[in-house]
């Protein structure tokens, strides 16, 4: 299975800019096996194949990742796994969950 599929690229699409929202819907959510590393994503630019969203693991934190983060070229862990079953929530519905 692709990384990005066309019906998550509709979704981005869909939801537009958020980068400046006080709540954005995390449209997306990967995570890569065996680690505590998760990414939610709420923007995606496909020139630049940049990702804007939460990351959890090391640091918690908003942060802006690339498309080679998430398929292991840029890290020593395996590539990131996409939640097919994710639906679109608001972040703060994440936080409240979130260690």
């Amino acid at each position: 299975m692709k990384l990005i599929p066309s019906y998550l690229l509709d979704r981005f699409k869909s939801t537009g800019d958020q980068i400046f929202e006080n709540n954005p819907v995390i449209v997306a959510h990967f995570h890569i096996p065996n680690t505590n590393r998760h990414y939610f994503a709420f923007d995606y630019d496909p020139d630049l194949r940049l990702f804007s969203g939460y990351v959890t693991g090391i640091v918690n934190d908003f942060s802006v990742f690339h498309v080679l983060e998430l398929n292991g070229s840029l890290n020593i862990w395996h590539p990131a796994v996409l939640d097919q079953y994710w639906l679109p929530i608001p972040f703060r519905k994440i936080k409240a969950r979130l260690p």
